[in-house]
């Protein structure tokens, strides 16, 4: 698909459901869900979001803006009720131009990249933004590749050895 106010070529996401037989689990894959949304870079993804102990209630979200500048993921605050998520702590977060934002986190599970993993995750409200955090991208060892203009595996993690 080609979007002429964009300027870029996007890609759809194509989604398949199945279903593991032994745990019951819904299985979710996505196939090519990350694209650039413009000129200046901004990326934008699917992500799949779920309770971190029932994964079988999940909720698809499109045009998810990766935002590695932002430590937490913002998800809104009517998904995360719907999932039964449940607020842990109130945080303050800083915006660009100074203002302070106070919001509930928790923790839930994201789905991103043919991955998955628990994070911490913001309760937006109207007006926040939603997006994937850095924390997020860490957990599930995801990276930005820009010439291919999509999240990768960021390859082998760190580890100290015994000598």
């Amino acid at each position: 698909m080609y979007d002429s106010s964009l300027g870029v070529a996007r890609r759809r996401l194509q989604a398949t459901y199945d279903y593991d037989v032994a745990s019951g689990y819904r299985v979710t894959t996505f196939v090519k869900e990350t694209y650039m949304i413009d000129d200046m870079g901004i990326f934008r993804t699917t992500v799949g979001v779920a309770h971190f102990t029932n994964v079988r209630e999940q909720r698809t979200l499109t045009d998810v803006m990766v935002e590695t500048g932002s430590e937490y993921t913002w998800i809104a605050r009517h998904v995360l009720e719907d999932l039964k998520v449940q607020p842990e702590r109130i945080e303050a977060f800083e915006t660009a131009d100074g203002r302070v934002l106070k919001r509930q986190v928790g923790f839930a599970r994201v789905f991103a990249g043919d991955r998955s993993a628990i994070t911490v995750v913001a309760f937006a409200e109207s007006g926040d933004m939603v997006l994937l955090g850095a924390i997020a991208l860490e957990s599930l060892n995801l990276r930005i590749d820009l010439g291919r203009k999509e999240l990768v595996p960021a390859g082998p993690l760190p580890v100290a050895v015994a000598a």
